[in-house]
């Protein structure tokens, strides 16, 4: 394993799809034999900025496995909230130029596979409150202070200006993070 980046190397929050990089350790994160996923682990935990919302999602996975349930929870959602930024920033454009529906676009692979690894951890999650507002405030902090410079595992339909980003982001991320504090007070009223 050889590093993606120095630390010393300072990102721009958003960076520019030609800059994008791919996390080039999904195969480990996928191996059977666990030392080799173990060291993927520590690269994701190294260059969390590199990970597309897919890898952050096998994240989740192996903490999940490894009993982890916090940290596999705040992966399922880090995973699941720039899944959906990536839906607003790289929009889905038909022949005619018009938008097509979010269903069509292939983030939306995140969000179908995220359910079988949430049924894992998120029962758990919410079962407390305080846990679970604990667990948000910790996605919007590691979100904040992680750059956008992965490239996602699929191709990239056609993009919003950069400018936009900033803006895009931070609806994207209040509707995400306000719709899962309405589940917790749903279920803790």
């Amino acid at each position: 394993f050889k590093p993606l980046q120095t630390k010393a190397d300072k990102l721009d929050y958003f960076v520019k799809e030609d800059k994008l990089q791919e996390f080039p350790y999904i195969r480990e994160l996928l191996s059977g034999d666990q030392e080799t996923r173990d060291a993927a682990i520590e690269r994701l935990e190294d260059y969390p900025e590199f990970a597309s919302p897919m890898v952050l999602l096998l994240g989740a996975e192996y903490y999940a496995q490894q009993g982890n349930k916090e940290k596999a929870a705040i992966y399922l959602l880090v995973s699941q909230l720039r899944a959906q930024f990536d839906m607003q920033r790289w929009p889905v454009v038909n022949d005619s130029g018009l938008k097509s529906r979010q269903t069509t676009h292939p983030a939306k692979d995140t969000f179908s596979l995220s359910k079988q690894v949430s049924k894992q951890i998120t029962g758990w999650a919410v079962a407390d409150k305080s846990r679970a507002l604990k667990i948000l405030h910790d996605v919007k902090l590691w979100d904040k202070k992680t750059s956008y410079a992965y490239r996602p595992t699929y191709d990239l339909p056609s993009s919003t200006d950069i400018e936009t980003w900033k803006d895009l982001h931070e609806a994207a991320s209040k509707s995400f993070i306000d719709k899962q504090v309405e589940i917790i007070t749903l279920i803790h009223p």
